[in-house]
């Protein structure tokens, strides 16, 4: 079900026995509008547009609590990420073996966000640790400064660079 714009009723554009858990949105095949990624720990599948029916994509076992998803090599498609073979990975597009990207840093990809943050086009990996934060509760990552002060338990601080 869908709400175009967040204005709209509720439409229905595809029909699915998966579970919400197993899908994941990005864009893997370049046609307009989100498509839907489905993993049911033999295969994955993609629902172009998120209303075309979905269609084999690749065979992995690899379900979304083992993924992250973000466009690696700037191409405008989204990529699969996760640890295979002891190693941060990637698979580009989610339809190709997969790449080596580092010696794995975490055990596994909870708690990891996958995002563009230095604004280069390439998917980047965060993780909040406790070293990661300027004060209880406050987010800030060090060598990011911020314009206004930030307020965490009572004083303000402010990032360095």
């Amino acid at each position: 079900m869908v709400s175009w714009g967040g204005a709209s009723e509720w439409e229905k554009i595809n029909e699915s026995d998966a579970d919400f858990s197993d899908l994941a949105v990005g864009d893997f095949d370049s046609n307009p509008g989100s498509d839907i990624f489905y993993a049911d720990g033999n295969a994955w599948w993609i629902s172009s547009g998120g209303s075309a029916p979905f269609k084999l994509f690749d065979t992995s076992s690899f379900r979304i609590p083992d993924l992250r998803f973000g466009d690696f090599n700037n191409d405008g498609k989204t990529d699969v990420f996760g640890i295979a073979n002891g190693a941060w990975s990637v698979t580009y597009s989610g339809t190709v073996n997969w790449t080596r990207l580092r010696s794995r840093l975490t055990d596994s990809v909870a708690g990891l966000v996958v995002a563009d943050f230095n604004g280069d086009g390439h998917a980047d990996i965060a993780i909040s640790t406790p070293s990661s934060r300027l004060g209880p509760g406050c987010g800030l990552f060090p060598g990011v400064v911020l314009p206004e002060l930030c307020t965490c338990a009572g004083s303000s601080l402010k990032a360095e660079a």
